[in-house]
């Protein structure tokens, strides 16, 4: 291998974010498709089995928006990735690009100005969705670090970084030592 070649080592493993966000998809589809499908049963059905008509339209239709959420997802994690391995950065410029190309693809199967309609729209809902996601990290996810306060009593040892006042080795006061110096003459047991 030889020296310009390039390395991949700083680029996360894409597999295993492709099968996370495949997996947050069919759960968030599954969870927003259930109970949708189940209120609408409840609304929908006759009054003498709105519970059990309820049950059969989450049965029956939780599964199909749960996987079209799951498709969704692995789609536009796959565009995501593909635009960070092409500008060899992770910014949320890729998320919106990755969301314009998603919504596009799925939409061009009803003709190209739908598809177009549908870059713009899936552009502007990401992005939106990128800058709220930016505006509350920096301001309200944002953890202030904690400074914990000089402790007024001597006893209590000063937390980490702090300077010790001249109290002593864990708050025990210091004492005077007072050197002597005697003779062994004047000591025989020495």
């Amino acid at each position: 291998m030889g020296s310009n070649e390039p390395t991949y080592g700083g680029i996360p493993d894409l597999r295993w974010r492709l099968f996370h966000e495949v997996g947050w998809g069919f759960l968030i589809g599954g969870g927003c498709g259930s109970s949708l499908h189940f209120l609408r049963g409840l609304r929908n059905w006759p009054s003498g089995g709105r519970l059990v008509g309820a049950a059969h339209d989450l049965r029956v239709n939780a599964p199909r928006v749960a996987g079209s959420w799951g498709a969704f997802f692995g789609i536009s994690c796959a565009f995501e990735s593909a635009m960070s391995l092409a500008r060899r950065k992770e910014d949320p410029w890729n998320s919106v690009a990755a969301g314009a190309a998603t919504w596009g693809l799925l939409d061009a199967r009803l003709g190209a100005r739908a598809a177009a309609r549908s870059v713009i729209l899936g552009a502007t809902v990401v992005a939106l969705f990128q800058g709220v996601y930016i505006v509350f990290d920096r301001n309200f996810l944002a953890v202030p670090q904690y400074v914990p306060p000089v402790p007024d009593d001597p006893c209590l040892p000063a937390p980490a970084g702090h300077r010790p006042t001249p109290g002593g080795f864990l708050g025990i006061p210091r004492q005077r030592i007072v050197v002597q110096q005697i003779s062994v003459a004047d000591k025989p047991w020495l």
